[in-house]
């Protein structure tokens, strides 16, 4: 996770939901945030002391910090923001909202008021828009802060991972430091299904489906459509659609045609899962027992534990290996880079520091949205359930991590694979010939000049 607008994230409750959309998703505690500060004018809200100047006499120093969405995503900021302003009264931190349909909807809009000079002095990026900010030059690279913050740096090294900080850098430059991130899983039912092996196969999960369907249940729900969702089967099935390096199309590679294919019969030939679609309740039908599993990362724990789901009744395991493996884990990563242009760049990175410190991000994900990026933080008990919270985090460890594809053409990739995909589980075309289209648009895309 295309990236659906509603992954902060599409609820759950109201359709498959997808990462990219929940990126953008604050804590659980967004209403009580909202009634706290009634009357602010979230839409344009300016967090500050209460006047211009502070104690000392001077002018704050402004900053604009950018979010997606509107006034529900902008609640659970405005808290932290002023936890940040009370103790930095020297600057000024505006909030201002971005509308917009995905992550790839949301670069556009930004590269406009960049453009045009209107661009925020923050906002949080997914790795989806890294590349392209890297190659157009629009994220000031904080290689010389970090290395004058030196011990605050160590410190956030040593409690994330090395393949977060690779992930939110472009060409040696750092863009961003690690907050959240989020991975493919496959959510089970345990008072449904036995827990699968950890190294359980294809055979195994159709096996699993086929007992839920006996017993008049859908056995999973597929991704409705967008690069994340659809890679985690490719990685699964030892391919990608895309090279390592992001510059050629892979998508005739065999493993693809298994996972593929394997999605396909899902749907199309032995009818375990509905065909995929952004309104299938998917929460309300896994919440009833109608639904056995289905596949995302850690956000659909937030709608999971507002519709007081016992936690016994919800569980996590890897994808099954596909193809003989070797099986990888897709994640997706964000931060918040400082725009190039930004004209206070000392305060903006007292800010991006503040937003990956523990409390930030326990304030942020302590009710169920992406993964801290912080190893303290994911082992934390609060992160509890699904029983295996753990492997959450553990899917990134060693070289099994491989970042969702985001090459600076992102927008029209996403696009070519949601379309063939469509097309597939529409019975319109093959899984071969799906992949064949995609291959040809995919070597289209990549060959143009960034």
């Amino acid at each position: 996770m295309s990236e659906k607008k509603s992954t902060g994230q599409e609820s759950p409750s109201a359709a498959p939901v997808s990462r990219g959309t929940f990126l953008k998703s604050g804590a659980a505690t967004a209403a009580a945030a909202l009634a706290t500060t009634a009357g602010t004018g979230l839409a344009g809200a300016t967090i500050k002391n209460e006047a211009h100047f502070n104690i000392a006499g001077r002018a704050q120093v402004p900053l604009t910090f950018a979010v997606w969405g509107g006034a529900t995503d902008l609640a659970p900021l405005v808290p932290i923001m002023k936890k940040f302003n009370d103790r930095n009264p020297g600057i000024n931190v505006k909030l201002i909202t971005i509308s917009a349909q995905g992550w790839a909807s949301l670069f556009e809009v930004l590269l406009t008021r960049i453009a045009a000079g209107n661009a925020p002095d923050m906002t949080r990026i997914a790795i989806e828009g890294m590349a392209l900010f890297g190659t157009k030059g629009l994220a000031l690279p904080l290689n010389d802060f970090m290395k004058r913050d030196s011990a605050y740096v160590e410190e956030l090294r040593g409690d994330t991972l090395p393949a977060m900080w690779k992930a939110l850098a472009y060409k040696g430059k750092q863009l961003g430091l690690p907050f959240s991130y989020n991975n493919m899983m496959v959510w089970y039912r345990p008072d449904l299904i036995k827990r699968p092996a950890d190294g359980w196969t294809g055979d195994d999960f159709l096996a699993m489906c086929a007992q839920l369907k006996k017993q008049g249940k859908y056995g999973t729900n597929l991704w409705s459509g967008g690069l994340f969702g659809l890679e985690a089967w490719s990685l699964s099935a030892g391919a990608n659609l895309i090279s390592a390096d992001w510059t050629k199309s892979t998508a005739l590679d065999k493993g693809n045609l298994v996972a593929w294919s394997f999605m396909n019969d899902l749907v199309n030939t032995y009818h375990y899962a509905p065909r995929p679609t952004a309104n299938f309740p998917q929460a309300s039908f896994f919440e009833s027992g109608r639904l056995g599993t289905f596949l995302a990362g850690r956000w659909p724990l937030q709608q999971l534990l507002l519709d007081k789901l016992p936690g016994s009744k919800m569980d996590v395991q890897f994808f099954p290996v596909l193809n003989g493996g070797p099986r990888k884990v897709i994640f997706g990563i964000d931060g918040f880079p400082i725009i190039k242009s930004c004209k206070y760049p000392e305060a903006a990175w007292k800010l991006a520091k503040f937003m990956s410190s523990k409390e930030v991000m326990t304030d942020w994900m302590r009710n169920g949205t992406n993964i801290p990026c912080r190893r303290s933080l994911a082992y934390a008990h609060w992160m509890n359930p699904p029983a295996h919270y753990t492997d959450f985090y553990d899917s990134l460890l060693g070289p099994a991590a491989v970042p969702v594809t985001s090459p600076p053409q992102y927008n029209e990739v996403d696009t070519a694979v949601t379309k063939w995909y469509t097309k597939m589980l529409s019975s319109e075309v093959t899984p071969k010939a799906a992949l064949t289209g995609l291959d040809k648009d995919l070597t289209s895309i990549l060959s143009k000049p960034v």
